[in-house]
C-alpha cells in the first residue's frame, strides 16, 4: 500500500509522540482539485469520505480514538495548509 509517493506529515503538537499520517500523492492532489473549486463547508462534507486514508496509520501508533480523531482532522487542515500554499 506504501509507494514512493506517499507524503508524511508531522503535525507540530504530536511530533514528540513520533506519530505521524502518510498521504498518498494522489489523494493530494484529489483534495487539491476539489478543495480549490468547493466552499469549506463543501469540502467538510466531502471529508468523511476520505477521513480514514487522512488518518492513515496514526491510530495504530496512537492507540487511542480520541487522539486518533483528533490527529486526523488536525492532519487534514495541514494538508489544506500545503495546498493553499502552492
Amino acid at each position: 500500500m506504501a509507494t514512493p509517493e506517499m507524503i508524511f506529515f508531522y503535525p507540530e503538537w504530536y511530533d514528540m509522540l513520533h506519530c505521524g499520517t502518510t498521504v498518498p500523492a494522489e489523494l493530494v492532489e484529489e483534495l487539491h482539485a476539489t478543495h480549490l473549486n468547493k466552499t469549506r463547508t463543501e469540502v467538510m462534507e466531502w471529508v468523511p469520505q476520505v477521513f480514514d486514508q487522512l488518518v492513515g496509520d496514526a491510530y495504530e501508533y496512537i492507540g487511542s480514538p480520541g487522539l486518533h480523531y483528533t490527529t486526523g482532522w488536525a492532519t487534514f487542515g495541514k494538508l489544506i495548509e500545503v495546498i493553499e500554499s502552492t
